[in-house]
């Protein structure tokens, strides 16, 4: 198994001490099944768009998209990932979230190992996180790195000149002397991006932002990080998909919802029990359609006419409405049902449509032999008829390789004594010379024969 150096340059939402090192260069293993649970991994560093080496968001969104489209009633993300790019991170996290509500099913994360800074982002999109013991989770925050070359430029007689048409366009750079105008411009930008990191979190895991932000990046382990509510509780793998499967696992995006519904239906009844008439029917328009309070007929009897005299009126106004509504729904006339039936079936459409792109996409990524056109139409098909294509199209890498293995046909070459033999019968090599060789000081001596030599050896071979 390959491995490579993860070195990018930027911006970054990754461990600090993931930087610079070695990682197996290994393809993210497709979507497994584990009962009524699609299992999607995610492991190694991560980038915004498809890498040679690395795992991707547009990947890991291509796989979940997959997992969700599947027979399985629930997703779960396996996490072991020092983070990545910040690029695509959050935008990536909330497409997760956009997707499983509109599938309809619930997705759940799992740090195996490590969940840190981007990977962490994106375990946030689920509805729970639970961690072994020994796992690390957090480190909430940004990070950019620069190289000051100017010491080792100097050294080398090197001096470079940058002309820019901004004040700030050549921040950074490894041939220009850090300034303090430059650091503060850097700086405001780790920020600004660290305030994203930070609402994001916040907003997933139901606390506030000065809570995130006063981790200062840290990562945490085990019950430690559920008590800072970085996750919902410690388990095993084996027993997180069990507690998954039979739909045990309530996390703290599950409760933040509960209580911000509450909070709603409690701010409704102030605002149906008020003096705006106007605030107050809407109020109570909105009751009625959350289910918290039953619709009211337009014409209420008088109370002195007596409780049971009203109650008599009412029943003939419901069946009447009863009937008005089968005879509405017989002649086929329109209705706000129907009309919510027909928007759910066009989403539905266009997330089968959204989720075949990500799935071609997912495809195309191992294919970067192929032009953009041939790209482009693929997107443009059914993922079975782009799979079909991608089978039969040939890889030019791959026959290239298999050409240069093949041995190729010509006389054989002599090696060893035999070759020397024959240098020295056709005089081109002394008897008993030797080859290449190493003396006792490590310096290589190698036979040769100067001008003159060969001179007086063809003379010496025509005179005899």
């Amino acid at each position: 198994m390959k491995r490579y150096r993860f070195e990018r340059r930027g911006v970054l939402a990754l461990a600090a001490s993931a930087w610079g090192q070695e990682f197996d260069a290994a393809q993210a293993p497709a979507v497994a099944q584990e009962g009524p649970v699609a299992v999607v991994t995610i492991r190694g560093p991560l980038t915004h768009h498809s890498d040679w080496f690395c795992d991707s968001y547009d990947a890991v969104k291509a796989r979940v998209g997959a997992a969700l489209a599947s027979p399985a009633a629930k997703v779960a993300l396996r996490i072991t990932s020092p983070g990545g790019d910040v690029a695509g991170c959050f935008e990536a996290a909330a497409e997760l979230r956009a997707m499983a509500a509109a599938a309809g099913k619930t997705l759940h994360s799992y740090a195996d190992g490590q969940a840190s800074s981007a990977a962490y982002a994106l375990a946030c999109a689920a509805d729970t996180i639970h961690l072994s013991a020994e796992t690390l989770v957090g480190s909430v925050g940004v990070i950019a790195g620069t190289v000051d070359c100017t010491a080792a430029d100097a050294q080398m007689g090197v001096k470079f000149h940058l002309f820019t048409s901004g004040a700030r366009k050549a921040d950074g750079n490894p041939h220009l002397e850090m300034s303090e105008e430059a650091a503060a411009e850097i700086q405001r930008q780790v920020d600004e991006f660290g305030e994203l990191f930070y609402a994001h979190v916040a907003a997933r895991r139901g606390v506030s932002v000065e809570h995130v932000r006063g981790m200062e990046a840290r990562q945490y382990s085990g019950q430690t990080a559920v008590d800072k509510r970085l996750a919902d509780g410690v388990a095993t793998w084996s027993g997180f998909l069990a507690m998954v499967a039979r739909g045990g696992a309530g996390g703290a995006a599950a409760k933040e919802s509960r209580v911000e519904y509450e909070e709603m239906v409690k701010a409704l009844r102030a605002l149906a029990e008020g003096d705006d008439e106007e605030k107050a029917k809407k109020a109570k328009a909105a009751l009625v359609a959350l289910g918290e309070e039953e619709a009211e007929d337009d014409e209420e009897p008088k109370k002195d006419e007596g409780e049971e005299k009203a109650k008599a009126e009412d029943e003939p106004k419901k069946d009447e409405k009863k009937e008005e509504a089968k005879a509405a729904a017989s002649a086929g006339t329109p209705s706000a049902a129907t009309a919510a039936a027909a928007a759910v079936a066009a989403e539905n459409v266009e997330l089968k449509a959204r989720l075949d792109r990500l799935e071609i996409s997912a495809m195309l990524d191992k294919r970067p032999d192929l032009s953009p056109t041939v790209r482009k139409w693929c997107l443009a098909q059914t993922p079975d008829v782009a799979r079909s294509f991608l089978e039969q199209a040939s890889k030019p890498t791959a026959q290239r390789h298999e050409k240069a293995s093949q041995p190729k046909a010509g006389p054989a070459l002599l090696e060893g004594r035999e070759r020397d033999e024959l240098d020295e019968a056709m005089g081109i090599r002394k008897a008993g010379a030797s080859g290449p060789s190493k003396d006792e000081h490590g310096r290589f001596t190698i036979n040769v024969e100067t001008p003159a030599q060969t001179r007086a050896r063809l003379a010496a071979q025509k005179g005899a």
